[in-house]
């Protein structure tokens, strides 16, 4: 008895073995029966924001204007879908919005719009307005921030680098406003100076620097 007891226990390693094996396989599952339907579900957001920028994928992780991504939703009956689109007309352009699109392919861009459907098709009775939800979950709205902040960045004037030649031009026209401010002052000193005296500035202090002389020289002879 003890023998037949002793064979039908499991090692404590086997019996995790097992455990993590079933893990594993429901991990997996989940993974066939949402994250390949909705791709933006297996993003991990614990990943920087550059690394996940360079992840994204227009039209699988985030719609652009012509290409609507497929949102997971419990609520929405059987055979419709909430799709996330961008808005390419009016005042709202750009911006991300949702909308429900029926087993028969129409669309409906709001609660209103699909009340008035639904009472048209006569499926009040079967279908809860209430179970439409026309707006973006917590993922797509991260994911919206994301590109939010990258487009922000890629539009921002102080993130372009200065242009090299006006860099240098600027350099050159302080180096030659210092260059000249420094011989004026040395000419007037009486001081010598880099600059040659074929140069304008240098012809200029010259000139000036005789008349002060040659005006002194004749006041001192109307004084005597």
């Amino acid at each position: 008895k003890l023998a037949a007891i002793s064979s039908n226990k499991k090692p404590p390693q086997s019996r995790i073995s097992s455990v993590t094996s079933q893990a594993s396989n429901a991990v997996e599952s989940l993974q066939e029966s949402s994250e390949l339907t909705y791709p933006y579900l297996a993003l991990d957001f614990n990943l920087s924001t550059d690394v996940l920028q360079g992840a994204l994928r227009e039209g699988v992780h985030y719609p652009v204007p012509g290409k609507p991504v497929h949102l997971c939703s419990n609520k929405i009956p059987q055979g419709w879908k909430k799709m996330a689109y961008v808005k390419t007309k009016g005042s709202t352009f750009g911006k991300w919005d949702v909308y429900m699109e029926s087993p028969d392919g129409s669309i409906h861009r709001s609660k209103m719009e699909l009340s008035r459907f639904l009472e048209a098709q006569g499926l009040t009775s079967t279908l809860n307005i209430l179970d439409f939800d026309f707006m973006l979950d917590t993922n797509m709205k991260r994911i919206r921030n994301i590109r939010r902040e990258y487009l922000k960045s890629q539009q921002d004037p102080q993130h372009e680098p200065p242009s090299s030649s006006n860099h240098l031009d600027k350099s050159s026209e302080d180096t030659l406003s210092t260059t000249s401010g420094t011989a004026t002052s040395d000419v007037e000193a009486g001081g010598s100076s880099l600059i040659s005296p074929t140069d304008d500035t240098y012809k200029k202090s010259t000139n000036l620097s005789e008349k002060k002389s040659a005006n002194s020289t004749e006041k001192k002879i109307r004084e005597n």
